[in-house]
């Protein structure tokens, strides 16, 4: 009885584990504002995800919408835009995918990979690099993605990291 009990215990492990690796992040999303944690000032005020996931990559379009700031012509500075709407894809082996965005400073490199963890999560990372009077300026996205056990919750920790530090927003969104 116990060899049984042992090899049922351990088959379910394996298989945990090998759909933990498997786990498909596609589908549209909705973030849930209460239950996230967001830096205020960027003023989000509701954000959508439509994921594409396939073996090797991962396409992202994000939209947002934000509150209006009085006085303010929509804009909320280069380090709340960076990372902003629009479609981003990732590779999901760490191979780094060049493309150009368009900036308040015109078209700028971004390099963008990936990379499945033995968990099933995700680890997204976005590098930029400005040519600034003042000289070269680095930002940097790094986003932790995991998915509920039902697959019906996302929840993504990312941090940004620029010349004044780093700050770190927990986005909580629901399947819709």
């Amino acid at each position: 009885m116990k060899k049984i009990l042992f090899a049922v215990f351990t088959i379910a492990i394996f298989t945990a584990a090998a759909m933990a690796q498997n786990a498909d992040y596609s589908g549209d999303w909705k973030l849930d504002v209460s239950r996230s944690q967001l830096n205020p000032k960027a003023g989000i005020e509701s954000m959508t995800l439509a994921v594409k996931q396939t073996e090797k990559e991962l396409t992202v379009t994000k939209t947002t919408k934000r509150q209006q700031q009085e006085g303010s012509q929509g804009g909320r500075g280069m380090s709340l835009r960076f990372g902003g709407d629009g479609t981003s894809v990732f590779s999901l082996d760490a191979t780094d995918l060049r493309s150009e965005t368009e900036t308040p400073m015109g078209a700028v490199p971004v390099i963008r990979n990936g990379k499945k963890q033995s968990d099933g999560s995700l680890v997204l990372s976005t590098n930029i690099t400005l040519v600034t009077p003042n000289g070269a300026m680095t930002l940097t996205t790094n986003e932790h993605w995991v998915l509920s056990a039902d697959g019906k919750t996302l929840t993504v920790k990312r941090d940004l990291i620029s010349p004044r530090g780093t700050t770190t927003d927990t986005f909580v969104y629901s399947k819709s």
